[in-house]
């Protein structure tokens, strides 16, 4: 973690410990960037509501929108 020295309004120099951000959500099976999910850690993804955490779709946070496209007519044919 990234340390940062800062001067508080007494005079001391405080050591402060800034958190690292989280990566990217990815697809599973091609990799790219998934629009739509937020990037953070747990204490934003609770403070969120549902549809705010990821898009009301299927496969939503799994899969990009392409990759389930992919997925739901394959589905389809097989019926």
């Amino acid at each position: 973690m990234p340390r940062i020295k800062k001067r508080t309004t007494t005079g001391r120099v405080v050591i402060i410990e800034k958190k690292k951000k989280v990566g990217y959500s990815r697809c599973a099976s091609c990799g790219r960037i998934l629009h739509g999910v937020p990037r953070g850690d747990v204490e934003l993804y609770s403070k969120l509501s549902k549809s705010g955490k990821r898009p009301n779709r299927i496969y939503a946070g799994y899969y990009c929108s392409a990759c389930s496209r992919e997925i739901l007519r394959e589905k389809a044919r097989k019926v």
